[in-house]
């Protein structure tokens, strides 16, 4: 059975970092589907072996990872007695951390020892000295994130205030359409650091909210859900839905009984970014 842990302490990368969690699996192979959520991030395989699925792309996890945004249905296996961290990046991170162009580490997964990355970061054998996983999890906060997030990359302000606007626009469940540059300049910014369009994560963002409120609430009507994430008719906004999760609103809301994450209070209540 799959168990999520929220790491609820405060660290000084509060701008860096959106959420950090920790996955274990006791017994039986395990598969939960992902939506993306739109955050680039960095797994820690502290124990056993994680399958992830992206699109058609199978990917076997045996080391510590790094996974690009990905704008396609997915999903993840996990072995027996496994233990994985979760460090969830801001989405405008991958440009701080990888490469500085986003858009060619999308839908990617890249172990960390391929970056270069001290060997030692790769050893966690020794995880058994920590007594608790808020005590790993601190360690890694404090000794290896060092190691990999650039944190003198300047991100444009532009970018953010136009993210952090459509992050505040989903929690109040109202549209918005702030921009402060040419369509050109916002393609470019997104393009680079965050590796799709600001129209394809937008969209992205909306059908990642609609699943979450659909998971909470079985009895949401989804017309008005739709309408109220700006979707001007059913059409577009079921187009979307099969797009990103390779399901419909009504059958992604049929198996939500069945997730054991869609089930976790904590990851359904992620979305709030402020």
């Amino acid at each position: 059975m799959v168990r999520f842990y929220k790491y609820k302490h405060r660290h000084p990368y509060d701008d860096y970092l959106q959420s950090i969690w920790a996955l274990t699996n006791d017994e039986g192979i395990s598969r939960e589907p992902i939506i993306s959520d739109g955050f680039p991030e960095i797994l820690f395989l502290i124990r056993g072996a994680v399958k992830i699925v992206i699109g058609t792309d199978i990917h076997q996890i045996e080391s510590h990872t790094f996974i690009g945004l990905f704008d396609k249905s997915a999903f993840f296996e996990l072995d027996p007695d496994t233990i994985i961290l979760s460090f969830k990046l801001m989405p405008w991170m991958t440009s701080n951390v990888i490469c500085d162009q986003a858009h060619l580490v999308k839908n990617q997964i890249i172990p960390l020892d391929d970056l270069g990355y001290k060997r030692s970061l790769l050893d966690f054998s020794y995880s058994k000295k920590f007594d608790s996983m808020d005590a790993l999890i601190s360690h890694i906060i404090s000794k290896e994130l060092p190691q990999i997030l650039n944190l003198n990359g300047r991100i444009p302000s532009a970018l953010l205030m136009d993210m952090l606007s459509q992050f505040n626009s989903l929690q109040t469940l109202s549209a918005s359409d702030r921009k402060t540059g040419s369509s050109r300049y916002f393609e470019k910014l997104y393009r680079t650091h965050v590796g799709i369009s600001p129209m394809r994560y937008k969209r992205l963002l909306k059908i990642k909210k609609s699943s979450l409120i659909l998971a909470e609430n079985q009895s949401v009507k989804i017309e008005p859900l739709a309408l109220a994430l700006g979707y001007y008719d059913l059409s577009h906004f079921y187009k979307d839905f099969s797009l990103f999760t390779d399901t419909t609103p009504n059958e992604f809301r049929s198996n939500c009984r069945q997730s054991i994450l869609l089930e976790d209070n904590d990851y359904v209540n992620q979305y709030l970014y402020s």
